[in-house]
């Protein structure tokens, strides 16, 4: 109950937290994958899914603080443990560049005519869009009338 929460206030205040990040809302790439992919888990292909139809929009942005950078650097080093041994290992991508946590919503329409909404929250730098995704939330579902 709390991570819908979290996500609804990021939303309502999410002018005061913009910061210059990439918004990669614009073209075919991560959030527009990932909404795919999170409609493939509840049985709907990227073959039902009308591509010229599908939007997406950077709802917030906000740039981290040097502390929390560590903390994501800490959590990505924990969680990839079994295959990188070297402490330092995303240390340029981390530690050289500033780093934004961004929230986008995505809208997709099916061939059925289905409206569903997906929102994603990830990490990005200055020049790159995908960093670290964060999580994927399908957050509705509207069926249009026979």
């Amino acid at each position: 109950m709390i991570k819908p929460i979290l996500l609804l206030a990021a939303v309502a205040f999410s002018s005061v937290a913009q910061a210059a990040a990439p918004d990669c809302s614009q073209s075919w790439n991560f959030p527009w994958n990932l909404s795919i992919l999170a409609l493939k888990r509840i049985g709907i292909s990227a073959d039902e899914i009308e591509r010229g139809n599908m939007s997406t929009t950077l709802l917030m942005t906000e740039k981290l603080s040097d502390e929390k950078v560590r903390a994501v650097l800490d959590r990505k080093l924990y969680l990839s443990r079994d295959l990188v041994k070297d402490p330092h290992y995303l240390d340029d991508v981390y530690l050289n560049k500033n780093i934004y946590f961004q929230l986008y919503k995505t809208v997709m329409y099916t061939t059925k005519g289905d409206r569903h909404v997906v929102l994603l929250t990830q990490y990005a730098t200055d020049g790159d869009c995908d960093i670290s995704t964060q999580q994927t939330y399908i957050v509705a579902k509207e069926v249009l009338p026979e």
